[in-house]
């Protein structure tokens, strides 16, 4: 079966889940259009996998925060060398330096 997943029913499955917490409002919203953008390019429907996701990604504040975690990163370039990063947006489409990446 197959079911269309809105944005809010995105934030809903995650709140279900008891994951609310496990990312930010606008890092759900980059992680949505992430992967409803991966879907069209990849020409298939990705299913809706709350736990996956949040053992998938991890979001930081700031790339500063993510060294914390990996002391070999010395800048995005760097790190977009390694995973998948996706860059966190305001509601005016403009970087906020938080970043969601593909946990390696």
């Amino acid at each position: 079966m197959f079911q269309d997943v809105n944005f809010s029913m995105f934030i809903d499955s995650f709140q279900r889940a008891g994951r609310k917490d496990q990312f930010t409002y606008l890092g759900l919203k980059a992680i949505y259009d992430y992967l409803t953008d991966l879907e069209y390019e990849i020409g298939s429907d990705i299913e809706l996998d709350v736990i996956a996701i949040c053992c998938e990604y991890c979001e930081y504040g700031s790339i500063e925060e993510l060294k914390g975690d990996y002391s070999n990163i010395r800048n995005i370039r760097d790190l977009r060398e390694h995973t998948t990063v996706i860059e966190i947006m305001n509601s005016q489409g403009n970087p906020t330096g938080g970043l969601i990446i593909q946990n390696f």
